[in-house]
């Protein structure tokens, strides 16, 4: 094959046709200056014993010429690649077929050039003839009168470090080992009439190369169009937010598309129509057509995110903040009934309706309490004791004074307190701490 170029992203190669006729010359000369000297020359200095010597000297010379001059160059011979096809045709390069030889090993190719492992125990003869054999490492047709088959190919490559580059070459040989193909979505409208751009990444192989080579024109455009069409279709009735989010949900993304669409459909008619099977699709990249639609979904992301965080954040604090609570309270009940926490533990699982009755309303004054000392020591609380006199116009002077409190309290974010208690409260139970 020649030598490759790149320019533009684009991989070409620098010739597209092999030349044949020349290196079949030069080797015919070769062989025919070796009968020469043979038959002619060397006579003169061994004699008869020239006569033995000769046929070994042409063999000789006639397996070199074929070996370094015309396989390399498809004339007569030609030397195939681990795990690839070439198709014999005869007349032209694309005339009449005739068979298909591949080199692949534990793999043949049977009468309908389906590509199959072979068993255990079986050998390429049970399925090819000799001439459809490889011989001394070399695969033989009866050229000038059969040619390999030759064809153009463009492609999207994937490469190792995730680049796309735009294929484009003159083959006489076809790839049967699996390869990472890209394939291209453009504008597809989602089920918000939005269009989408999405890049998908398909390994696949051909299985049967007549049917790539011979069925279709181009079998990867032909495959990619079919693709697609059909993910056309998926994406019509997504949302671009329900496509970047379907990790959440109980199926991937690359799970909707390949195992619920391509897989059980698509890939079956394409494998059986074209003879090249779709091992695996992944999506590998999604994005709405305008950006600026990409970046108000990104933001609008984000700000969810920011917006759960802070929930999050939020009951976590108040988990907290109820925690510590409880802790103060229940402290202080036991430091004052001198009661054990395992026996207070014990008591209310025992029989909490004897509980409540005889330390409910002791423990909810404790409880009250460290509420009222958390907000005091935080400013939070404005702790104003009236009667309901003094709430309904029986004491304006303090009434007034809560109101001036709480104002001042919530302008300055200080922690004013005024406390006074009635002198009807004054014979409430408190508790003692």
């Amino acid at each position: 094959m020649a030598s490759e170029i790149k320019k533009d992203n684009v991989v070409k190669e620098n010739e597209k046709k092999v030349n044949q006729l020349g290196p079949f010359l030069v080797g015919l000369g070769a062989i025919l200056l070796v009968v020469i000297f043979s038959i002619f020359i060397l006579p003169h200095f061994i004699g008869l014993f020239a006569i033995i010597l000769s046929p070994i000297i042409i063999l000789t010379v006639a397996f070199l010429v074929l070996w370094f001059i015309w396989a390399p160059n498809m004339v007569i011979g030609t030397f195939i690649p681990e795990g690839y096809c070439v198709i014999i045709t005869r007349g032209q390069e694309e005339g009449q077929f005739v068979k298909a030889m591949i080199k692949w090993k534990g793999c043949t190719i049977d009468g309908k050039y389906n590509i199959i492992e072979m068993k255990p125990g079986e050998k390429e003869m049970d399925y090819v003839g000799f001439w459809s054999r490889s011989h001394i490492g070399m695969n033989f047709y009866f050229w000038p009168f059969d040619r390999i088959f030759a064809y153009d190919l463009k492609w999207k490559q994937f490469t190792h470090d995730e680049k796309v580059v735009d294929r484009d070459e003159h083959l006489y040989r076809v790839l049967l080992k699996p390869y990472v193909y890209y394939i291209d979505i453009k504008n597809a409208e989602d089920k918000d009439k939005v269009p989408q751009n999405m890049g998908i990444v398909a390994e696949m192989k051909i299985v049967n190369p007549y049917k790539a080579t011979f069925k279709i024109q181009n079998w990867y455009r032909a495959v990619s169009n079919l693709i697609i069409g059909d993910l056309r279709d998926f994406i019509r009735t997504k949302s671009y937010e329900e496509l970047i989010n379907s990790e959440k949900s109980k199926d991937s993304l690359n799970d909707m598309i390949w195992k619920q669409r391509i897989e059980i459909g698509l890939a079956k008619e394409i494998e059986e129509n074209y003879g090249v099977k779709i091992i695996k699709l992944t999506v590998v990249e999604i994005s709405p057509a305008d950006p600026e639609y990409s970046r108000a979904t990104l933001r609008k992301i984000i700000a969810e995110k920011n917006k759960a965080a802070i929930e999050v954040e939020a009951d976590a604090e108040a988990i907290k903040r109820s925690k510590e609570t409880m802790g103060l309270a229940t402290r202080m009940f036991l430091d004052h009934t001198k009661m054990k926490e395992q026996t207070m533990v014990d008591l209310i699982s025992s029989n909490p309706e004897e509980f409540e009755k005889k330390y409910g309303k002791m423990f909810n004054k404790c409880l009250d309490l460290v509420q009222r000392e958390m907000a005091l020591a935080k400013g939070r609380l404005i702790d104003v004791r009236t009667d309901t006199a003094g709430i309904k116009g029986g004491d304006p002077l303090l009434t007034l004074i809560a109101a001036n409190s709480m104002f001042n309290n919530q302008s300055s974010g200080g922690k004013s307190t005024s406390k006074k208690r009635n002198k009807d409260n004054d014979d409430e139970e408190e508790c003692p701490f």
